[in-house]
């Protein structure tokens, strides 16, 4: 498995490739620029067969459509708790943001426990709301693909549409429950290693334990 992460210039969301031994590849959470995930696709070789969506943000779902358009067979998988923000413009924020109406339609809707396979590669599905009511965590190999559930030593906002606090306060402890040091990809900002975000996910619980 190989993991290319594709620079992303509007709004700094993070866009991921994550290939296969057969070069086929899933692309992670095109949220803008098209024209950069082709070509980084085509440079390396690479042949896309899935679009894998941690959430529905416009920042995530911005180039989806135009990639299938120049690759028709790839397809795109979500949760099926997020067909209220994938389908609604007003809700997934493009139509304040860009200015103009984005909407996605998956082709196939997953949940907790679902793997999705692509060549030797397995993606399991974990549910992760918190930021949004269908936010999805992807754990391949030694990688986890945390959307914008997790950051390093941050998490998503929880003051958006279908945001809950404490949804993403049971989500960071799902996340701290694991026994891997998975290299985590995250929606945002820099990667890093899960068990350097622990520390900061304690402080955050140790906050939430005294307010209460």
């Amino acid at each position: 498995m190989e993991v290319f992460e594709v620079q992303m210039h509007t709004f700094a969301s993070n866009c991921y490739l994550v290939a296969s031994n057969e070069k086929n590849c899933a692309v992670i959470d095109p949220g803008m620029e098209p024209e950069n995930i082709a070509d980084m696709i085509k440079e390396k070789g690479l042949t896309p067969k899935m679009i894998l969506l941690t959430h529905g943000h416009y920042d995530h779902i911005g180039a989806v459509n135009e990639l299938k358009k120049q690759f028709p067979e790839i397809e795109v998988i979500a949760a099926n708790k997020e067909l209220p923000i994938l389908m609604d413009a007003k809700k997934n924020y493009s139509v304040t943001a860009l200015g103009a109406e984005v909407t996605v339609q998956p082709d196939r809707t997953v949940a907790e426990g679902d793997v999705i396979t692509l060549d030797e590669l397995e993606f399991k599905v974990m549910e992760t709301p918190g930021h949004t009511a269908g936010g999805l965590t992807f754990l391949c190999g030694d990688a986890i693909f945390t959307g914008d559930t997790l950051f390093v030593q941050n998490c998503g906002r929880t003051d958006m549409y279908s945001s809950d606090f404490f949804d993403m306060v049971e989500s960071l402890k799902r996340l701290r429950a694991l026994t891997t040091n998975y290299k985590m990809y995250p929606g945002h900002d820099a990667c890093g290693m899960l068990f350097d975000q622990f520390r900061w996910i304690d402080g955050v619980m140790e906050r939430v334990k005294n307010a209460w």
